[in-house]
């Protein structure tokens, strides 16, 4: 049987508390950086945006707008998809690479508003945060 050995304390990182930001309410810019997908609690496709202009802690802040990972014709990613130049049609197949290489390195514009967090369990609870406005995720021309 393998033993475990504990992690020293030399070997453990450590993490800063930093100051909470917000992103001022209006329309932005930004690049999309990255596009992750998650199952938990629902499906969803994350697409983080570089805001530009928005520097915390020496980088570029981000921003995520979430849809639901749907591919029927009429959903909300493959609507994004088709404003992104990849029009899809029913039987097309696509890979969750296929759909980063539509979006990531795209310049975009978008509208922010600040919402409270209402969700008591959460230790942020009643604190605000910035949200994309969903609808107002615009390739950049």
């Amino acid at each position: 049987m393998e033993e475990h050995t504990p992690q020293s304390q030399t070997d453990q990182k450590t993490f800063k508390v930093t100051k909470s930001v917000k992103l001022e309410e209006g329309r932005h810019t930004g690049e999309i950086v990255k596009v992750e997908f998650r199952t938990d609690p629902y499906q969803y496709t994350d697409i983080f945006v570089a805001v530009d202009g928005w520097v915390f802690e020496g980088k570029r802040a981000e921003l995520k707008y979430g849809v639901a990972t749907n591919f029927s014709e009429n959903a909300q990613l493959v609507q994004l998809m088709g404003e992104f130049g990849r029009h899809l049609k029913e039987g097309d197949e696509v890979s969750e690479e296929d759909v980063r290489k539509v979006f990531v390195g795209k310049k975009v514009s978008f509208v922010t508003f600040n919402e409270k967090n209402n969700d008591k369990s959460s230790k942020s609870y009643g604190k605000e945060f910035s949200r994309i406005v969903q609808g107002s995720f615009k390739l950049q021309q």
